[in-house]
């Protein structure tokens, strides 16, 4: 167990604050990674005492683990094995150690060790849905397992509306709440004004989607889709992912290749979305709450996205976005051609994307309901 202390002093005694331990699976900065990084940036340290374990390979620290260490908060990181029976004992003894009142897991892994190590000792638990974005057939047996654990946890946070509804119906205690995911408008603004990435067409009305290149975000529903589009136009899917190659083929066979950007990885996607007409999401399944929507709002950027039970409260259809049934690409083009084609309306779409990010979604507003919710849960 390697402990990582803050640089600087932490506000107030330890017993002046309640005490909170979370537990995450260090892996790279996917969405519910970058979340709970902004979660973490954000949480008032005047009254939470904050320790975050982290399951790391033996490998080294992971992308999950720097960007912790490089927060400069005043909380308190601790490494532990990945290995699950590794994990498990030590998460124990750290819980031991530490004896928090709280206890906040975040995945699946993390809610089934989590709960295991907890056996027999008393804290608060609590568990952070992100959803089960993952068709793999292993992934999907975590997921059953996790599902039934959730019923042993104290509360149950929903980073959407629609996963509080799966919280509330797993949930044997009634102690529910949805505290979604949080952007920081003011730095994404600066973020946006940085260069674009490399090849990217300028020339043109410019489509961007933005995420893992899986069938699950609905890829090929969007190829097929631009594919029928009525007027010209450039589509940049920007990330990586093992469907990669198979797209670039689909482009040049299908004589796009000239108008479908595949830049892989950007590490900053701000300048895309800057410089986007529309920002699409075509998932076929369920998501958490997909952080490249929020930020596209944030920015104040018209988004066309399937109609899945995560857009609950965030977009309503033809007021701040604009919504498609899912695996359509008859409808996502003719959606597509109608935002393309509409600039006052792409305007209005976009600044009421961005009022709803102000009011619902920013950072400090995401931490405040966190840290209310579970203090209340804990009668404080």
């Amino acid at each position: 167990m390697i402990a990582s202390e803050p640089s600087h002093i932490r506000p107030q005694s330890t017993s002046e604050r309640v005490s909170v331990l979370f537990l995450k699976e260090g892996t790279d900065l996917y969405g519910a990674e970058k979340a709970t990084l902004r979660l973490l940036r954000r949480l008032d340290f005047t009254r939470l005492d904050v320790n975050v374990a982290i399951m790391d390979p033996a490998s080294g620290a992971s992308a999950f683990t720097r960007a912790v260490q490089d927060l400069g908060t005043p909380l308190r990181l601790i490494q532990i094995p990945a290995a699950p029976g590794a994990a498990l004992r030590a998460f124990r003894a750290v819980t031991r150690e530490i004896n928090p009142q709280a206890v906040v897991t975040v995945g699946y892994k993390c809610d089934i060790i989590g709960k295991l190590a907890l056996t027999g000792l008393s804290p608060f638990t609590a568990s952070v849905l992100h959803g089960w974005a993952s068709t793999d057939w292993k992934a999907r047996l975590y997921y059953r397992v996790d599902k039934l654990f959730f019923r042993y946890f104290d509360g149950l946070f929903a980073v959407s509306e629609g996963l509080l509804e799966t919280a509330r119906a797993l949930s044997s205690t009634g102690q529910t709440a949805c505290i979604y995911n949080g952007v920081d408008p003011g730095e994404l603004t600066k973020l946006s004004h940085d260069p674009l990435p490399a090849g990217i067409d300028e020339s043109s009305e410019l489509i961007v989607f933005a995420g893992r290149l899986v069938k699950e975000k609905g890829v090929w529903c969007l190829l097929e889709a631009f594919k029928r589009l009525g007027r010209p136009a450039t589509l940049c899917l920007a990330g990586g992912g093992p469907l990669r190659q198979e797209l670039e083929a689909w482009a040049v066979s299908n004589g796009l290749a000239g108008r479908v950007m595949l830049p892989g990885e950007v590490k900053n996607v701000c300048p895309l979305l800057r410089r986007a007409a529309v920002v699409v999401l075509p998932s076929i399944i369920n998501e958490g709450l997909p952080l490249i929507v929020l930020e596209a709002m944030a920015l104040g950027k018209p988004v066309v996205a399937s109609d899945q039970p995560w857009s609950s409260g965030v977009l309503q259809d033809g007021i701040n976005g604009l919504l498609v049934p899912s695996g359509d690409p008859v409808a996502l083009a003719a959606m597509l051609d109608r935002v393309l084609a509409n600039r006052e309306m792409a305007d209005r779409l976009g600044s009421a994307a961005r009022g709803t990010i102000m009011e619902k979604f920013t950072e400090e507003t995401v931490a405040r309901r966190f840290e209310t919710h579970l203090l209340s849960w804990l009668g404080k």
